[in-house]
């Protein structure tokens, strides 16, 4: 099949730990009544039927490591269809304008306390998978040097003309070294996640930061086998969210590329919030699915 053509490829083997034997939690077609109209509602009818007509919707586990994926997925011609076309760019953009400066504030002043050495001027700051920018635009206010990578044309004009510096691909690194990359709701949308992560790593100062941020799939495995199962926008979102990770295995991502976790940094907060702030950071740093993971120095 050509890349140009839409379709679908298989995922037989586990792109955390290489083993092939993965163990299937749940297969249905994807003209399945429940999958179909749930594409159909959420995409308004833009994926093309025919497209669905012989494709397997499929989850599966790993019996090595625990990792879960869907093992039929769209090939480059329908990723590029979905996230450019099928996806309402409108609602997309209005869904992040109405994140508040505020939030993006709050995450980027995370940043500079884990360089305590460094001035913000002198830190260098990746947003990998950066959306419309407003991630980038609330970086660069805080005084970091930013550049944001994306691949979604429409999403790339936009931000290059609200100012932020943009690159394409992860070619465009070359020569390129930053001290802390985030990565907000991406790995799971991507092929090959361990070899993306090593290819970031690559461009790390030693010391350096990563930051992942992923859907919880804590659970999932108990909604699928419910003879009730019908699909939603979660941690196993049909065509969207091909990888699911736990927390078990979102930290294996990070040890199978030579990272380690290290402490969430603390939000700032006056006395009375100041506990909540130290739960949410514990929480996640032991159970959920948002890691800080530092290249070895």
């Amino acid at each position: 099949m050509s890349s140009s053509t839409l379709g679908f490829m298989p995922r037989p083997v586990c792109e955390l730990c290489g083993s092939p034997s993965p163990t299937s939690l749940l297969k249905r077609p994807f003209t399945d009544s429940t999958i179909a109209d749930f594409l159909a509602q959420y995409y308004a009818g833009r994926v093309p039927q025919s497209l669905l007509a012989d494709s397997m919707y499929e989850v599966v586990k790993c019996s090595q490591c625990g990792f879960i994926w869907q093992a039929h997925i769209l090939n480059d011609a329908g990723m590029a269809a979905l996230y450019e076309h099928w996806i309402s760019a409108e609602d997309s953009l209005k869904k992040k304008q109405k994140f508040s400066l505020d939030a993006y504030q709050r995450q980027t002043a995370l940043i500079q306390p884990l360089f305590p050495e460094k001035t913000p001027a002198a830190i260098h700051v990746l947003d990998f998978g950066m959306g419309w920018g407003h991630w980038c635009l609330a970086a660069a206010a805080q005084g970091y040097q930013v550049v944001g990578l994306e691949v979604s044309p429409s999403r790339v004009q936009y931000a290059r003309e609200q100012g932020v510096t943009v690159i394409e691909n992860l070619d465009d690194l070359a020569g390129k070294y930053f001290d802390f990359i985030n990565a907000e709701q991406v790995f799971e949308h991507i092929l090959q996640p361990l070899e993306t992560l090593k290819t970031l790593v690559a461009y790390l100062h030693p010391g350096g930061v990563v930051r992942i941020a992923v859907p919880d799939g804590a659970g999932i495995e108990r909604e699928l086998a419910q003879a009730d199962w019908r699909p939603s926008k979660n941690a196993v979102h049909p065509l969207e969210h091909i990888n699911t990770f736990t927390h078990q295995t979102l930290r294996k991502l990070g040890k199978n590329a030579g990272l380690r976790v290290i402490p969430q940094p603390l939000q700032r907060a006056d006395w009375r919030s100041w506990g909540r702030s130290m739960a949410v950071s514990l929480y996640r740093q032991f159970f959920g699915t948002s890691l800080y993971l530092q290249k070895p120095g």
